[in-house]
């Protein structure tokens, strides 16, 4: 029971500071010893638990001291840290930056590293940095080249040294020497020699000798030059192995060699510097408006250049439906009469505006790839215009043989660009086409959703992507317009796919051919026409009746509508001469019986009369 009250024989909700002092741990006894999380810091070896000199790291990220860590593993053999096989070839040399107060920090953002930084090292290089470098600058751009020494590297080169959501890394109970009750307090220490516990049978001939001169009068002079004799000599022992293993590569045709893709590109500025006069940014004070909506993109392009473009879009194009407004004026007519620069007219035309479809029901694709079929459900009630884009182009045979360029696991697959490259491809209206943000409920929260891939705002076109999880952060800046309904084990047997730095498949996937089962857009075309039609015939028939002439004539009000019947049956009655009102009915009057004259009323009797006998 909580708080007990001995003297009042009670019971509490809640714990006096004497108990939790005396009974509950807070103070009254050492529980250090017995503490069941001790982090071991970023900064510490993982075998010495004390601060490193020189620096290495295992393939996993675990940091240690080269003093502690070369003798360890080639006496035991394994990961001090997870027990695992590990070779004194495995190990990569570190390259810490601390700044001028000693602290160690990222060398490109200067951010101070702390045991809530995340921080990785690129192995080619041996520099560290914080990941936050790496991604927005290397990962995002898809620059892999290092930071500072402009060496070529992969994705896989990246190792993590540091996640401070990663607790059980760095969790010192859970160590595999510890665990083991390892004696380390003698590795590394100079002048201790070689005490025969290390196994040097499958040893080369200059690793011995690196081996016999630790604690040697060679180890001693480069002590007095200020080095440390056993980080020497460890890293010499490195630098053999390291050697060996590229020497046994050689042998057997293992070559590594970075990716050929260089996209360093993206962080240069645009070869074309624009003329002054063309400038359309607004200085400021310190900074100008980039996102100016008047901003113009200049087009650097040839006429020949140009044309071939235009020829290359033609049969994918469409002509967008007008339709004469007769409520709407263009308004030309106002602004010449209120404008001195406007041209002056006259007349008011009626406004031209493009008849857009807006179905309320899904359509539904199917794409046919070499893994297999993708059944595609387009939201073309919430985005009209990139779902009529995307059916329209899929109809016209636009992304028949066009390779999905892009891939990344648990992420997505992008395709669409009959280039290849992610920088081609085009709408059904010409080059871009506008986003549908803007009251689309659907976000890309779950594998197999459909979305458009663009280089910005506003800049849709032929290029779509599918996402093989949940991305949020794409939320808002692309548009959702459909998601994967059948297919799954293609969209996983398309994600197994190996890929090259530059994220490209290494295995060919492509579209072969599409089929569409509901294209909504046909239905409100045929709908539009029918009505057309029926409005047409209307309007025909409405004129005959006004000209007397085909289907439509007809006797109206002021006619002689007897005399019409009469024609149409070949019996036209005589006219009946006559100035007065009576002549519109003169073929009534001939044509019906005559009537008897009423019988006379009869005169009522009785009564007072008029008083005329008076």
């Amino acid at each position: 029971t909580m708080g007990r009250n001995k003297t009042a024989k009670k019971d509490r909700g809640y714990v006096t500071a004497s108990e939790w002092a005396a009974e509950g741990g807070g103070g009254g006894r050492d529980r250090g010893a017995d503490a069941p999380f001790r982090r071991l810091p970023f900064h510490c070896c993982a075998i010495s638990f004390l601060p490193f000199k020189n620096a290495v790291c295992a393939p996993d990220g675990t940091v240690m001291d080269i003093s502690n860590a070369v003798p360890y593993v080639m006496k035991h053999k394994k990961h001090p840290v997870s027990g695992e096989a590990l070779a004194v070839k495995d190990l990569v040399r570190l390259n810490w930056y601390k700044n001028k107060d000693g602290e160690y920090e990222c060398p490109v953002l200067n951010k101070t590293f702390t045991d809530a930084t995340r921080i990785c090292a690129v192995k080619t290089t041996g520099n560290v940095y914080c990941t936050d470098a790496i991604e927005e600058l290397c990962f995002k751009t898809k620059n892999w080249k290092d930071l500072l020494t402009d060496e070529a590297f992969k994705r896989s080169d990246v190792v993590t040294l540091q996640d401070p959501l990663d607790l059980k890394a760095r969790t010192l109970d859970n160590f595999d020497h510890v665990k083991r009750g390892l004696d380390v307090k003698g590795l590394g220490k100079e002048g201790q020699g070689d005490d025969g516990s290390i196994n040097k049978t499958q040893v080369s001939e200059d690793m011995r000798r690196v081996l016999a001169s630790l604690g040697s009068e060679e180890a001693a002079k480069i002590g007095a030059r200020g080095g440390s004799s056993a980080a020497a000599q460890a890293q010499e022992v490195l630098n053999l192995a390291k050697a060996k293993d590229a020497e046994e590569n050689k042998k057997h045709g293992i070559e590594t060699k970075p990716d050929t893709v260089d996209n360093s590109h993206l962080l240069r500025g645009p070869a074309y510097v624009a003329p002054v006069d063309n400038i359309t940014f607004k200085p400021g004070s310190s900074t100008w408006d980039t996102n100016e909506t008047g901003r113009v993109d200049l087009d650097t392009r040839t006429e020949k250049e140009k044309a071939k473009r235009r020829a290359e879009m033609a049969p994918y194009l469409v002509t967008l439906k007008t339709k004469t407004n007769d409520m709407r004026t263009t308004g030309h007519s106002a602004m010449g009469f209120t404008s001195t620069t406007m041209e002056a007219h006259t007349k008011n035309h009626r406004a031209e505006e493009i008849v857009w479809y807006n179905p309320t029901k899904k359509g539904y694709v199917r794409l046919h790839t070499n893994f297999g079929d993708l059944n595609i459900e387009l939201h073309c009630d919430k985005a009209p215009r990139t779902c009529e884009n995307f059916i329209t182009l899929a109809e016209k045979g636009f992304y028949d043989g066009v390779k999905f360029h892009r891939s990344i696991k648990r992420f997505m697959l992008q395709g669409g660009d009959p280039t290849g490259t992610g920088r081609g491809g085009h709408c059904i209206w010409g080059e871009k086409f506008a986003d549908e943000i803007k009251g689309n409920p659907h976000r890309h929260d779950e594998r197999g959703v459909l979305s458009m891939a663009n280089s910005g705002k506003n800049t849709n076109g032929s290029q779509f992507f599918i996402t093989y999880n949940a991305a949020p952060h794409l939320d808002n800046k692309h548009t959702v317009f459909g998601r994967v309904v059948g297919g799954m084990e293609t969209l996983a047997r398309i994600e197994e796919v190996e890929c090259d730095a530059a994220d490209r498949p290494l295995k060919t996937i492509k579209i072969t051919s599409c089929t569409i089962f509901t294209n909504p857009y046909d239905e409100l075309r045929e709908e539009d026409d029918k009505k057309e039609r029926a409005e047409a015939e209307a309007k025909a028939k409405a004129a005959d009746v006004k000209n007397g002439t085909g289907q439509g004539q007809r006797g109206s009000w002021w006619s002689d509508p007897a005399a019409a019947l009469a024609k149409d049956a070949s019996a036209l009655p005589a006219a009946k001469a006559s100035d007065g009102v009576g002549k519109y009915v003169a073929s009534a009057s001939t044509s019906a019986p005559a009537a008897s004259a009423p019988p006379p009323k009869k005169a009522k009797t009785g009564g007072f009369g008029n008083f005329d006998a008076w």
